[in-house]
């Protein structure tokens, strides 16, 4: 059980970016992050399925990071030393823009976060501004994706100094966009987007139509045309199965026939 990613570079597929301006959206909730170590604690309005577990709260940090297991909040100052994936606190992280640039603030809110809708699937989204300047997001959908939008972020180069990515809250896997290290040039250019997926597949129920035999169920090579009904479900809906495959064993050690749906 896992996550791929894609970004907004080539090859395809190419993320388009479209980021969700929530600050001044009546509904958008604006944290009071005085305490520079602030830890804010919010619900998603759902239950997220992240790594296998599904969770209904998540715990943000001034500093563009989160986990949906709780830590302390002073963990999240430890930028500069935790890699992903590791079993160093803080556990579960999910870094956005994880660096020294947090969102301090005495006069003003800098952390906004909102349950609303897309496209008539329920999210969950958090946007940092953080003190040193930058504007970005992380969305988290019901059906388990999760997006990264940067309009635009305090470090330069891009990403240098700052950890991007995701892990399990065990910290036994995950994936690493970037790591606290000096960069020579850009990791990407602003407005990008990143996705977290999940790609599940479940195959279920195969059935021949207008088999042969006593029971129904042989078919002859060269018979007829043979019609077969398969339940095919993916994490992310129909629209994102390409192809099936349905393999077929024979009785007698030929080999074995595959048919391919498009």
């Amino acid at each position: 059980y896992g996550y791929r990613y894609v970004d907004g570079h080539q090859p395809e597929p190419v993320l388009e970016f479209s980021y969700v301006d929530i600050r001044d959206h009546p509904n958008a909730v604006g944290w009071d992050t005085s305490n520079w170590q602030a830890l804010l604690e919010a619900s998603l309005g759902f239950d997220f399925n992240y790594y296998g577990q599904p969770y209904s709260k998540v715990y943000i940090s001034t500093y563009g990071a989160m986990s949906f297991v709780e830590n302390s909040a002073s963990a999240f100052s430890n930028y500069y030393s935790k890699s992903i994936p590791s079993t160093q606190s803080p556990r579960g992280l999910i870094a956005v823009h994880w660096s020294w640039h947090n969102c301090y603030t005495t006069s003003r809110d800098r952390v906004f976060t909102l349950q609303t809708e897309i496209d008539g699937e329920k999210v969950f989204i958090v946007e940092w501004n953080p003190q040193s300047g930058g504007k970005f997001q992380a969305i988290f959908y019901e059906g388990g994706m999760i997006k990264f939008h940067y309009n635009s972020v305090p470090s330069s180069p891009v990403a240098s100094y700052t950890t991007i990515g995701i892990e399990k809250p065990d910290g036994s896997t995950g994936h690493s966009i970037s790591r606290y290290t000096w960069r020579q040039e850009d990791l990407f250019t602003t407005p990008f987007a990143i996705a977290f997926v999940i790609e599940e597949v479940k195959i279920d129920n195969v059935r021949l139509i207008n088999g042969d035999g006593r029971w129904g169920d042989t078919i002859y090579a060269g018979s007829k045309k043979y019609h077969f009904q398969v339940d095919a479900t993916h994490s992310r809906g129909a629209d994102n199965i390409l192809n099936v495959m349905i393999e077929l064993g024979s009785l007698w050690g030929q080999e074995n026939i595959k048919l391919y749906y498009s």
